[in-house]
């Protein structure tokens, strides 16, 4: 996370003349909410950020310069892990929701009713899931393939595809996904 970004925003808007109307006109990004980031009271979002400075004057490295480099580096104890619920399955987000690229998490499918079986899913971005123990049924539009313990998947996204499991033993994996730019 940027050490004072909202401060820092506010400064550099002000340098350039700008009230907050005039940057939420260039920006498109409501006068609210420049106003909450600038007193630190919301984070933006990356594509807020990135309205909020190509509106600036489009340089992002002001913003990090102090920003020392084992920032890059994030430790996330087990107890600190989100959990994530929905969909009747267990998710713990294992990496920290700001910054990422990616996202790693912990997740057990529950054993699902397939006559309650929910919609196929697609969306920008890849996934990558491995499983540790139990067994997960995966449809990629008209295929369908059971992992086993120490199997791995590759999917891209914008196929159609649904992970659930049909199994009395819960199913627990390893599953990462690219976070679209936009978010």
């Amino acid at each position: 996370m940027i050490k004072n970004l909202g401060s820092k925003i506010k400064t550099k808007r002000k340098e350039l003349g700008l009230s907050i109307s005039a940057l939420s006109q260039l920006s498109g990004v409501s006068p609210g909410m420049i106003s909450q980031i600038e007193h630190d009271l919301t984070i933006p979002s990356v594509y807020v950020f990135d309205k909020i400075i190509s509106a600036l004057d489009g340089n992002y490295m002001h913003f990090f310069e102090d920003v020392p480099s084992q920032s890059q580096v994030f430790i996330m104890r087990g107890s600190t892990h989100r959990a994530a619920l929905g969909t009747g399955n267990r998710y713990a987000l294992l990496n920290p929701a700001s910054n990422r690229k990616l996202e790693m998490y912990h997740v057990i499918f529950k054993k699902e009713d397939l006559e309650a079986r929910r919609f196929m899913l697609s969306h920008e971005g890849a996934e990558c899931g491995y499983v540790l123990s139990g067994k997960l049924m995966v449809s990629i539009q008209n295929d369908t393939y059971e992992l086993l313990p120490g199997d791995s998947i590759y999917i891209n996204s914008l196929v159609e595809h649904y992970c659930y499991n049909q199994h009395d033993q819960d199913c627990v994996c390893i599953w990462a996904q690219t976070v679209p730019p936009y978010m």
